[in-house]
């Protein structure tokens, strides 16, 4: 009994979806078909870098970050609309994907993606 438990533990455990990936470029990013299967918005400048992304497959969910320096940090800015006055917070909505971001002051942009049912 107790090797049964142990096997549909480990399939449990070892069952997970979730797809973790580094890109160095938007190039790169982009052969992997990131913003054609809607994993990333395609409103990133090409400029963009250091991209790392965790995707929930099964949850359909993605959090993640990239870099992006000034101006094009402005530009990306300029299409997000601001979550409330007090935070550095910003959203997206492409078709029924939904993106939360987070500025920092180094241009670290992290993000969190769902999709609104």
């Amino acid at each position: 009994m107790k090797p049964l438990v142990l096997l549909i533990a480990f399939l449990i455990v070892g069952c997970s979806d979730v797809v973790d990936s580094h890109y160095s470029t938007y190039k790169e990013a982009s052969k992997s078909q990131l913003f054609a299967r809607g994993w990333l918005p395609n409103i990133l400048p090409e400029s963009v870098t250091d991209i790392s992304v965790s995707n929930d497959l099964d949850q359909n969910t993605s959090v993640g970050s990239f870099v992006l320096q000034q101006p094009e940090l402005e530009i990306f800015l300029s299409q997000l609309s601001k979550v409330d006055s007090e935070s550095d917070r910003f959203e997206y909505q492409q078709a029924q994907n939904v993106w939360v971001f987070s500025i920092e002051e180094n241009g670290l942009v992290n993000y969190r993606m769902s999709v609104n049912r």
